[in-house]
């Protein structure tokens, strides 16, 4: 119940930002709600600098299970370590210089797992049970 509650506490402060963003802008409205604001709002600074720190501090969590789940699912050796992991930073390095706008990064990865989620994954779900079905 805790969790619940705090994912929907959570989801209902995302959706709050993300409609006075909006309802602020229009379709004026960047992929990146923050660029929208000038560069002399001290407030629109101060989230920034806030969203540096987030993005900073949080992306050595999301990277750790990205490694560790494709050396998993390759069944890769430890000796495989180091090079895996430069490979998906330079893979991630080279998607953020690429992309400069978010919502064109959010649209292609959404068409691309929704796609997935509802024409590839339930394929390979039935290969699978089929295949390890004796």
């Amino acid at each position: 119940k805790v969790v619940a509650g705090a994912f929907g506490f959570s989801m209902i402060i995302y959706f709050w930002i993300m409609s006075v963003g909006y309802l602020t802008f229009g379709k004026a409205s960047e992929g990146l709600i923050l660029n929208n604001y000038s560069e002399k709002d001290a407030l629109a600074t101060a989230a920034r600098i806030a969203m540096g720190f987030a993005v900073t501090f949080g992306f050595p969590l999301g990277f750790t299970g990205l490694r560790d789940a494709t050396i998993s699912v390759f069944d890769l050796k430890a000796d495989k370590f180091v090079p895996v992991t430069l490979l998906l930073l330079s893979i991630i390095i080279t998607g953020g210089c690429l992309f400069h706008d978010l919502g064109l990064a959010n649209s292609l990865g959404g068409a691309v797992f929704g796609a997935m989620i509802t024409l590839i994954f339930p394929a390979l779900l039935l290969y699978y049970t089929a295949s390890s079905t004796p």
